[in-house]
């Protein structure tokens, strides 16, 4: 893949209903029947969406029993929204139902092995007649539940995951991530389409999963929706786009330069993970040697997620070099061009995106974790 120069190219927005907005840069070009679709630098963009002034909506919070409040082990707290205005909303080992002024309704699940318990869901989509699709890879199955809260059927798949941006085409169909043989040391991953009764239809790939590295590690996002598929790739400021069967349709660029790290910043690191886990002095004394050992990344990475919303708008979240940095996340149209950015506090990240929404994720002074949902504005 080529890097795009950095080029800034001047930029041109009409303020108007947040659907109005007006896309920014350069129109696209074919090469070999795939659009490229070039636009200015992200970090350059205007800010084209704010926040209503108070959420419309508010799941979760302190309740008068914990087994009430969301248990969001691992940071897998995510909902979807259907058809009919209700909100599907996934903790570690339960799916509550709301309605669309945010009273629970149902909950299904619990924790343990067996039919109708979860381990770790880690994911949740919705497709065709508001069906959902939830992702157990502990118990290497998926569940698939009826709107009315119904648990229709669990498909073994072993240790595979659904994608968490969203992993539901429209048809009726749901992709899974499996890992693929690594090649110099990078992961890379195979997506796996299946039906809902759980017949795999197409395996797509490899592609390009993550780089391990100890100290910066950087992941590909991929999100199925509608009949597309999104892949991100944060070494290049590009968002590949296929169609559901797995064909190349557009590249979709921003000119934002590679960053370099500076002596400072390499420095400033902390690694990730330890290779060795423990406390002993023997482990502590083996894991300084790694860090002090372990070569600095030279690249900083250009993204850090990726959402699709109903409309089929692409988000695209900048990557933060430190947590008490803001989410940035840039919008673009379908058919690839820019359109402006949000920006959202550091303590507030998307979940989600609706067509004219979106639901961040907030814990309260008591430690209680919320779901909210606001409206995007135009600023004026």
């Amino acid at each position: 893949m080529c890097l795009l120069s950095g080029r800034l190219w001047p930029a041109i927005l009409v303020v108007g209903a947040v659907g109005g907005v007006a896309a920014q840069g350069p129109g696209g070009r074919l090469v070999d029947g795939v659009q490229i679709v070039d636009n200015i630098a992200r970090r350059s963009a205007p800010i084209a969406f704010t926040l209503s002034a108070k959420p419309n909506l508010d799941l979760g919070g302190l309740k008068a029993s914990p087994d009430d409040e969301f248990s969001p082990n691992g940071g897998y707290l995510n909902g979807v929204r259907l058809s009919d205005g209700r909100w599907a909303v996934i903790d570690e080992s339960r799916i509550r139902f709301f309605n669309p002024a945010g009273r629970q309704l149902a909950v299904v699940g619990r924790k343990g092995g067996g039919p109708s318990e979860f381990q770790q869901i880690t994911g949740i989509c919705r497709t065709r007649g508001d069906t959902l699709v939830v992702n157990d890879p502990i118990n290497g199955r998926v569940t698939v539940v009826a709107p009315n809260a119904r648990i229709v059927r669990s498909v073994a798949v072993g240790r595979a995951d659904l994608l968490w941006g969203g992993g539901c085409f429209v048809d009726g169909t749901f992709v899974l991530v499996t890992a693929a043989p690594s090649v110099g040391g990078d992961r890379y991953m195979q997506l796996v389409r299946r039906r809902l009764d759980g017949k795999t239809t197409q395996t797509l790939g490899p592609f390009w999963q993550s780089t391990p590295d100890r100290f910066l590690p950087s992941f590909s996002t991929v999100v199925a929706q509608g009949t597309k598929l999104y892949l991100s790739d944060p070494r290049v400021n590009e968002v590949r786009v296929y169609t559901a069967e797995g064909t190349l349709t557009h590249r979709i660029r921003s000119a934002d330069p590679i960053e370099e790290l500076t002596s400072a910043e390499k420095m400033a690191l902390t690694p990730a993970a330890s290779p060795r886990a423990g406390n002993s002095a023997a482990n502590k004394a083996y894991n300084a040697d790694q860090d002090r050992l372990a070569p600095r990344p030279p690249l900083w990475p250009t993204t850090a997620s990726i959402a699709v919303d109903p409309t089929g708008r692409l988000w695209v979240e900048s990557f933060r070099k430190r947590r008490t940095e803001p989410h940035i996340y840039t919008a673009f149209d379908t058919a690839g061009k820019l359109l402006g950015r949000l920006i959202l506090p550091a303590d507030s990240p998307a979940i989600a995106f609706t067509a004219g929404g979106v639901l961040l994720w907030r814990t309260d002074k008591d430690g209680a974790d919320h779901l909210v949902m606001s409206q995007l504005v135009t600023p004026r």
